[in-house]
């Protein structure tokens, strides 16, 4: 089933999510619909027409497009909410202010000029109206329906005293309307700051690029890259698409996949990747991948997606928040009646119920966890981690295992054969023959240094047939009509290899015949040791998982420090493993997957958190919550402390959403002027509370960019 993302203008609060939330679902009752606010997305999971279901974003009175990478380049500000409205709005409110408690006209001029310039501040923020008494009178309340009744109210109030006399409160409404307009001028201006990720994304990719096209150099758009075209890259420039070092030495930037800027070396045949910072060398590159399959495109997808998705926690609180308004209407109709029956002026009585209506924020306990989650999401894309949904970064904090693979993972995965060893009747070059003909298809890292090697000799592969590959064990083909197998000692059905070698060994049989075997041996990762040693420094377990030899896997998990190592797993095995491992955590405790090939799918997709390395197949990535676009397993560290701030982030967010409200809509109720005489709150007072309530929110989520 297709997953569409539509790109939304028009919501100002969460309860307008909401609404637009219900719409759609209306025209697809059997679709998963998703509208995320901080992202200003809807996202759904099948469902009709295109065009239908813009209709239906247009009749809930919202805009919307599909939403493609190059419709995201720049995060726009609400269009509504700008400095020049604020600064308009807050001069009448001022102006007002001086008419009331200044009044140097005559009475009657004094309280027409009052009405003009209330009018004149209800223009400013007349969108507030409409939409507000609309959601009301559809029984979905929100925001602007306690905006509009509150000042609505209190001018109304201020008229009918301007006819038969008695005091006015123009300037209240005017000061509320100004207090909300720079509230959420500056809420929007943050939550553009916070989800600007796709647009930093897309900025990394340079205009232009530099053919090589015979003994002349043509600049081209970046469009007209083909798959295949010479490119050149001098100092300074950035990568144009992705590709391999074909001429020329270099060391490049690649803080956009690994959220650090210490310069790669790359030499003739090093893959480079689009985006990144040629920092002094000129090299020219093929291009491989370009468009939208480039490593940038797929980021882009990746990054919007997961703006676009809302953790659990989130589902609970929008619950509530669906009925929060509801709750501060009633508040507001109990604070009016009680104290008319206490026999309060009524200059009082409606001071009160005002203050109900505007200190009461919906936004902030909306905003709390979505607005956390995009700050996540988008940071976690500048320190080279995606996480590809909202869920992923609550589940993060709860890690209290990590299983890896090994060969690709915390090993290079860059093989080089050590020894070949031949049984009588087979030569060295029999072997590579046999190894470059069955593994043509093979994307794995012992099938690309066997062929390789086979290359480097110059040796054909003569005619393959009947090829059927066994992942996690080996390959089956027929090579000029001979049957060969090519694997694991099991696969292969061989008992003749060495013992206890650290090598890793590729076994070969000719027609049932055991013809010999080829050791193999690949590189630790930088920084793996000190990884295990941060992981056990966080009371966090770690288990290597492997289809590798279980003496290679052994000596590895004691070599780096790990808890435990298992080797020999078919990609089956290996998954029951992480069944097993997961019914020996705690309750509450949850296991992680970080692997990078086709056979690490499985196990990704069953572990509570899968983190996939970038360099790794199109298959590991998709079964992934997490994906570290570079090959640093360290990543993983980073991932796990950005999770467990990040939740502690929303736990504060709500925990000051609820408190506030809490605490807010009693004080304004006037309950402790009831209960011991004070304190008493004005309603721009609680205006200012309440827009001052949404930006700590914001603010607070901030913090998960430093």
């Amino acid at each position: 089933m297709s997953r569409r993302i539509f790109s939304i203008t028009g919501m100002h609060c969460t309860a307008c999510a909401a609404n637009l939330q219900r719409s759609v679902a209306k025209i697809a009752p059997d679709c998963d619909v998703q509208v995320n606010f901080t992202a200003a997305q809807l996202t759904l999971e099948g469902g009709p027409d295109e065009q239908i279901i813009l209709e239906a974003i247009q009749k809930a009175g919202f805009a919307g497009q599909l939403w493609t990478p190059e419709a995201e380049n720049k995060p726009e500000k609400e269009e509504f909410f700008t400095f020049s409205r604020f600064v308009c709005a807050a001069i009448l409110a001022m102006l007002l202010m001086a008419l009331m408690h200044f009044p140097f006209l005559p009475p009657r001029v004094n309280g027409v000029a009052q009405l003009v310039l209330a009018l004149g501040a209800i223009a400013i923020g007349w969108r507030f109206y409409p939409r507000g008494v609309r959601n009301l009178l559809r029984g979905v309340p929100d925001m602007d329906s306690l905006i509009a009744l509150g000042t609505g109210g209190s001018f109304l109030y201020s008229v009918i005293h301007l006819i038969l006399g008695g005091t006015l409160y123009f300037e209240s409404g005017a000061m509320i309307l100004a207090l909300v307009l720079l509230g959420k001028m500056l809420e929007s201006s943050s939550r553009c700051r916070i989800t600007g990720a796709i647009a930093r994304l897309m900025e990394q990719l340079p205009e232009k690029a530099v053919k090589v096209t015979g003994s002349t150099d043509v600049e081209i758009a970046l469009r007209e890259i083909s798959v295949g075209d010479l490119l050149r890259v001098c100092p300074g420039e950035r990568v144009p698409a992705d590709g391999v070092v074909v001429e020329g030495n270099s060391s490049v930037d690649e803080a956009l996949l690994t959220g650090e800027s210490a310069p790669v070396a790359k030499t003739p045949g090093d893959a480079v990747v689009g985006g990144s910072v040629n920092l002094d060398g000129v090299f020219v590159m093929k291009a491989q991948n370009v468009g939208k399959k480039s490593i940038v495109a797929q980021l882009v997808r990746l990054v919007a997606e997961a703006q676009a998705s809302r953790p659990a926690i989130a589902q609970s609180v929008d619950r509530f928040a669906g009925y929060f308004t509801w709750i501060v209407l009633g508040a507001a109709a109990v604070t009016f009646a009680a104290w008319s029956i206490a026999g309060a002026p009524l200059e009082s009585v409606l001071n009160y119920t005002l203050s109900v209506l505007v200190i009461s924020c919906p936004c902030a306990l909306g905003l709390a966890t979505p607005i956390a989650v995009a700050a996540a999401i988008s940071s976690g894309a500048r320190r080279g981690l995606l996480i590809r949904n909202g869920a992923s970064i609550e589940k993060l904090a709860g890690v209290r295992m990590v299983v890896f693979d090994k060969t690709g993972t915390l090993t290079d995965g860059r093989f080089e054969i050590k020894k070949i060893v031949c049984c009588d009747g087979f030569t060295e070059n029999d072997l590579l023959r046999a190894a470059l003909g069955a593994e043509q298809n093979v994307r794995h890292a012992i099938a690309f240094a066997l062929i390789q090697a086979a290359q480097k000799r110059h040796l054909s592969p003569g005619k393959v047939s009947d090829w059927q590959s066994h992942p996690g064990r080996g390959v089956a083909c027929r090579i000029d009509g001979v049957r060969w197998r090519i694997g694991t000692a099991k696969f292969v059905e061989c008992a003749h290899l060495p013992e206890n070698s650290p090598s890793t060994v590729a076994a070969f049989s000719c027609d049932d015949r055991f013809a010999g075997w080829i050791e193999l041996g690949d590189r630790l990762r930088p920084g793996v040791k000190s990884l295990f040693a941060a992981l056990a420094g966080r009371h966090v377990r770690t288990v290597i998982l492997s289809g590798d030899r279980a003496e290679n896997v052994a000596q590895l998990a004691r070599e780096v420090g790990a808890d435990s190592g298992r080797g020999d797993l078919l990609p089956d095995e290996k998954l029951r493993e992480i069944v097993l491992l997961r019914q020996s955590l705690p309750e509450g405790a949850l296991l992680m997957m970080v692997g990078d090939g086709v056979n690490d799918a499985p196990a990704l997709a069953q572990s509570d958190v899968g983190i996939a390395l970038g360099g790794g197949a199109a298959v590991a990535l998709e079964s992934a919550d997490v994906v570290l676009p570079g090959d640093d397993p360290a990543g993983v560290l980073r991932a796990l402390d950005h999770g467990r701030k990040s939740l502690r982030i929303i736990r504060e967010n709500l925990f000051w959403a609820f408190f506030y409200n809490l605490l807010a809509i009693p004080l304004a109720a006037g309950l402790f002027v009831a209960l011991c005489g004070g304190p008493r709150l004005t309603p721009v007072v609680a205006a200012a509370a309440m827009s001052a309530s949404s930006l700590c929110v914001v603010i607070n989520s901030l913090r998960l960019r430093k």
